[in-house]
C-alpha cells in the first residue's frame, strides 16, 4: 500500500547541505505491519515525514497504492493524505487543546465526505472502540492521561478510513504497562480495518511484537531488511546484532559475546566514508584490520527475502576472525 523508491531527502545545513535519508527502498505490504528501527539520528522520523508529505523528497519517489504521493501538489495533496494518517509520539501536542474530543474526532471523519450527523456517529463508535467511552465526547485532551490521549489520536486517524498508518514511535511516552494496552490495540483494530502499517520505533521488542517485517536504518540507509523472526534471531548485520544485544535479558546463551557499540552515532553532515557503520563496527576491525574495504567502498543492499548491506555480514563471517561472537 504504501512505497518508498530509491527515496532521499536533502536539508541545508549552514552553507551546504546534507542527507538525511539516502536512497531509502520501503514497501509496507496491505494489511500488514513493516517496522522501522534504529538509534535515534539514524533517519526514522524523516521517513516518517516524507512518506506522509511533510517534507519534500529530493529523489526518489513515494506511492500509496497506484498513486504517486510525492508527485502531488495543494489540494491534491491534502485529498490523498486523507488516504495515509499518522499518530505522532506525543499525543498531547498533536492534538488541539481547544477542541473537545468530539470535535477533533469528528473533523476527521467529515473529511470522508460523511455528514455531520454521521461523523459524529463514526465518533461514537470509535471513542467506544478505543475504550474511552461515550463521556469523552465533550472533554479536552488535557483531561487525559497520555495512554488516553494516545488513544484519542488513534481514533482520529481511523475516523478517516485510511488505508496506510504512518505510527511514529507511539508508544515511547508511556509507561510500559500502557504501552502494551497502546499496542494490543493498533493489532486489534488493525485486525478489523485491514489497514496497513509502518510502524516506527527505536524499541526492538515492540517492534518484534507489532511487525511482520522488519528495516534497521543507520545513518539515513536502510542496512538490513526481512521477516521480524528472521532478523530478530539470526541478524546479518552486526549493527542489527549490537540493538538486538543492548537490550537487557537475564540469563542469555552460554559462551555468546554480546556485541557493543563504540562512541555516538556520527553527525550525519560529516558521514564516514564507505560503509557509514566502519567507525563503530565491532566485526570489521577484525575482519578488516586495514578498512581498505570498509572505509572506501559503501555496501549495498543483497537480493532476497532478508536483505543486508555489510562487506563481512554475519553468517558468512568465521567464528575465529569475530573472536567468539556466534
Amino acid at each position: 500500500m504504501l512505497r518508498l523508491d530509491d527515496v532521499t531527502v536533502r536539508f541545508r545545513a549552514g552553507r551546504g547541505w546534507f542527507d538525511a535519508v539516502r536512497g531509502v527502498d520501503l514497501e509496507v505490504p496491505p494489511g500488514g505491519t513493516l517496522g522501522l528501527v534504529g538509534e535515534s539520528g539514524s533517519g526514522k522520523s524523516t521517513v516518517a515525514k516524507a512518506a506522509a508529505g511533510f517534507v519534500p523528497v529530493t529523489a526518489g519517489r513515494v506511492f500509496l497504492g497506484d498513486m504517486e504521493l510525492s508527485a502531488q501538489r495543494g489540494r491534491a495533496l491534502r485529498s490523498a493524505r486523507r488516504r495515509l494518517q499518522v499518530v505522532f509520539q506525543d499525543p498531547y501536542a498533536s492534538l488541539n487543546p481547544r477542541r473537545s474530543v468530539g470535535e477533533i474526532i469528528t473533523q476527521a471523519a467529515s473529511t470522508t465526505g460523511r455528514t455531520r450527523v454521521e461523523s459524529e456517529r463514526r465518533t461514537h463508535e470509535l471513542l467506544d472502540r478505543t475504550g474511552l467511552g461515550a463521556r469523552a465526547f465533550h472533554r479536552y485532551p488535557h483531561e487525559f492521561s497520555g495512554g488516553q490521549r494516545q488513544r484519542i489520536a488513534i481514533a482520529r486517524a481511523l475516523a478517516a478510513d485510511p488505508e496506510v498508518i504512518i505510527a511514529d514511535e507511539p508508544t515511547s511516552a508511556l509507561d510500559v504497562s500502557v504501552q502494551a494496552a497502546v499496542l494490543e490495540l493498533l493489532r486489534e483494530l488493525q485486525e478489523e480495518t485491514g489497514v496497513s502499517m509502518l510502524f516506527i520505533s527505536h524499541n526492538l521488542a515492540v517492534v518484534r511484537a507489532v511487525a511482520q517485517r522488519v528495516a534497521v536504518m543507520y545513518l539515513g540507509r536502510i542496512v538490513e531488511i526481512g521477516p521480524s523472526d528472521q532478523v530478530f534471531s539470526s541478524p546479518e548485520h552486526p549493527y542489527t546484532r549490537t540493538l538486538l544485544d543492548a537490550v537487557p535479558e537475564i540469563g542469555g546463551r552460554p559462551g555468546r559475546t554480546r556485541l557493543a557499540l563504540g562512541d555516538d552515532i556520527p553527525d550525519p553532515r560529516f558521514r564516514p566514508s564507505g560503509c557509514s557503520f566502519h567507525t563503530r563496527c565491532p566485526v570489521g576491525v577484525r575482519c578488516d584490520p586495514e578498512r581498505t574495504v570498509c572505509s572506501d567502498e559503501e555496501p549495498t543492499l543483497t537480493l532476497g527475502d532478508h536483505m543486508v548491506a555489510c562487506h563481512f555480514p554475519l553468517s558468512v563471517t568465521s567464528r575465529s576472525a569475530v573472536n567468539g561472537i556466534e
